[in-house]
């Protein structure tokens, strides 16, 4: 037996409390300073990666290849993926995991979940959003407009979108911020185990516009899987989410900013009867657009109100060695591995929106 086990069973049951919070410490601090050399990991691999590449490239001549959808996506799908993530497996691999749970969602539950996904994802990229505009405010430079990851999804090609986005990050960010995370950590209790899994998976995107829905996506996976035990069931869920905003999103503002389209909207005041038989192409082209975004309101509204309806529902259950409440946030948040993961985090942050004035 470990020592805190040793110290239970001398003191008896009225320190269970006081050994729970110490092993919860011990553990969340173990597992965060391994998420924080993840973070730092995955930089440090895509910066010798891009400059590896990038002497490779220009000893061929072909520095036009750096242009292209696939070197883009290579920089995250290698370093991350291929080298960072499977280390982080093995470094977790010496921390206790268990399941969380072994319970099924029927058909009707994933398509409640998934409405409730889309009209968090709606409500909190507002969020974002305005937060992005206060910061372009005090920088000087449209963060939207600037945003490397906007310009990434406007310009690649749709083939290392679907797979990049829409399948490997869907896979692998679920691992690593649901099941590696909270199988290691969810006997502390699932409040914080939620609340965690949701706030990192939020930070390590990098930016405020991405930040506040991928926080709250991630706490409603969490707590899904935390209740299922599947983690197939988050990875569905976010794969819908992801390939919505990366492909359909992205096929709908190229519309938006289609020429014809441009040009319809910018004389709609002056057309005639006879002249809108040579706007077809851009009336059926305004007509997607429009029928996409009722269905997409729908669907929000039909979350939104799923979502009240549903925390009448929400199930949190005790769990073995759970951290007295006084004393979550201490243990959530006070370890050098968390403090550590939060300031590197906010520092690639600070940097990302620095290198917009760079621009």
């Amino acid at each position: 037996m470990d020592n805190l086990t040793n110290d239970y069973y001398e003191h008896g049951v009225e320190n269970a409390d006081e050994v729970n919070f110490r092993s919860a410490q011990k553990t969340i601090g173990s597992v965060a300073m391994k998420y924080f050399i993840f973070s730092v990991l995955t930089i440090v691999v895509q910066l010798l990666y891009s400059i590896i590449m990038g002497i490779c490239i220009g000893a061929t001549g072909h520095e036009e290849w750096m242009e292209e959808s696939w070197f883009s996506f290579s920089i995250i799908i290698i370093p991350l993926y291929l080298v960072s993530i499977p280390i982080l497996y093995l470094m977790l691999r010496n921390n206790e995991s268990k399941v969380p749970a072994d319970e099924k969602l029927s058909l009707g539950e994933m398509i409640k979940f998934a409405c409730m996904s889309f009209a968090i994802t709606a409500v909190f990229s507002i969020v974002g959003t305005l937060v992005s505009s206060l910061i372009s405010t005090l920088i000087g430079v449209d963060v939207l407009d600037n945003s490397a990851l906007q310009e990434l999804m406007m310009e690649s090609d749709s083939f290392w979108r679907i797979l990049s986005v829409g399948i490997l990050a869907p896979i692998f960010e679920e691992l690593v911020f649901r099941k590696f995370l909270i199988d290691r950590i969810c006997k502390y209790g699932e409040v914080m185990a939620i609340i965690l899994s949701g706030v990192m998976f939020g930070l390590f995107h990098g930016n405020f516009e991405q930040f506040f829905y991928a926080t709250a996506l991630g706490m409603l996976f969490a707590y899904i899987y935390v209740r299922t035990g599947k983690i197939y069931y988050t990875m569905i869920l976010h794969a819908i989410i992801n390939l919505n905003s990366s492909i359909i999103g992205v096929f709908m503002l190229k519309i938006v900013n289609d020429e014809k389209v441009n040009e319809l909207m910018n004389n709609v005041e002056n057309l005639s009867i006879n002249d809108i038989g040579g706007m077809k192409d851009g009336l059926a082209k305004i007509s997607i657009v429009v029928v996409y975004y009722l269905i997409e309101v729908m669907i929000w509204l039909a979350g939104i109100i799923l979502f009240a309806l549903y925390t009448k529902k929400i199930r949190i259950e005790p769990r073995e060695m759970e951290v007295p409440k006084g004393r979550r946030v201490e243990v959530g948040l006070r370890t050098a591995g968390m403090i550590l993961f939060i300031i590197f985090s906010l520092l690639m942050f600070v940097y990302n929106y620095w290198s917009m004035t760079m621009k």
